[in-house]
């Protein structure tokens, strides 16, 4: 097992707003590099001959060939020191839910197969990724201009690192969750090859769109078929149900499922232990804190529009 050396790495994140993140800051007037907008990047075939290069530095076979580590952290011990920090009396519950199945614990349980995927090898081509994409991480919801659309949900594990990290997660999800829905090696194999494609020739789709029109682009529910599969009738009958709960699961549904009136004519969350619990005290006054401090890193624009609200209620989840 190899790593990729530092001088591929190097290479790979020669972006500066990527070394920006990597150092923990944004992009400021007072942090901008002076080589931003003056620095030309590099042709699309230079790009992809460098990227063919580092096949040989991270091969396919080399990747196929996993095998746990013989320093290894235990991953009972990885995931219960997550615990660190959260609110101690929804820790039981948390760890329930994670012990529930094998897909389950692979939800709850990020920061094992991190340390997995760190100690790989790895071409060390450097992206903001998504640190959490599995396949239940994915859906359709409402947009606010009412179109659906596919995207990654849960964002609290975004990082700067290598690309294939986030791919490995999400066809290793595939698999562990058609295992449990009682599909075959034969079946699941076909999904994850099917995932990996489909990954592939997005690449190779996206790269030739323009980047203002890549920036505004959303995948819509009603582009799913243009790869040029042939859904099935059960397949497309599954998908066009999921369109229908995703367009009248908007905020107004969600205000009616979760809130009620009392009787001096004020929204409340319905609480339903131990899902959904009351915050008094310090506590709520710490999340109006921080929502108050929240509406600050927004856009102007975006500001104007939440100034029109006022702080009602607080319930944890």
């Amino acid at each position: 097992m190899t790593i990729a050396p530092r001088s591929a790495r190097r290479r790979a994140a020669a972006d500066p707003l990527v070394a920006i993140i990597e150092a923990g800051g944004v992009e400021t007037s007072h942090s901008s590099s002076k080589s931003i907008l003056r620095t030309e990047p590099q042709p699309w075939q230079a790009r992809v001959e460098m990227g063919l290069s580092l096949r040989a530095i991270s091969p396919f076979a080399v990747c196929a060939a996993w095998a746990p580590a013989p320093d290894r952290p235990d991953p009972v011990t990885t995931l219960l020191a997550g615990n660190a920090g959260r609110v101690k009396k929804l820790v039981p519950l948390r760890m329930a839910r994670i012990a529930a199945s094998p897909f389950a614990f692979l939800r709850g349980s990020a920061a094992v197969m991190a340390w997995d995927v760190a100690h790989a090898p790895s071409t060390g081509v450097s992206v903001v990724i998504g640190g959490d994409s599995h396949i239940d991480n994915f859906g359709l919801f409402g947009a606010p201009q009412g179109d659906v659309v596919i995207d990654l949900n849960d964002f609290d594990e975004v990082t700067v690192g290598p690309w294939e990290w986030d791919l490995k997660r999400l066809t290793a999800s595939i698999n562990v969750a058609g295992r449990a829905n009682g599909f075959g090696r034969k079946a699941r194999r076909k999904a994850v090859v099917e995932c990996v494609e489909g990954y592939g020739w997005n690449l190779k789709r996206l790269r030739g769109i323009p980047v203002v029109d890549l920036w505004r682009r959303h995948t819509l529910a009603s582009h799913l078929g243009e790869k040029g599969e042939n859904l099935d009738r059960e397949s497309k009958r599954a998908l066009h149900k999921a369109v229908r709960t995703a367009k009248a699961s908007d905020n107004k549904a969600a205000l009616r499922k979760m809130t009620s009136v009392d009787a001096e004519g004020r929204r409340r969350f319905k609480i339903d232990r131990p899902d959904l619990t009351p915050v008094t005290g310090k506590v709520r006054d710490s999340v109006l804190k921080g929502l108050r401090s929240y509406l600050h890193t927004l856009a102007p624009e975006r500001q104007y529009m939440l100034r029109r609200y006022h702080f009602v209620d607080v319930a944890e989840q």
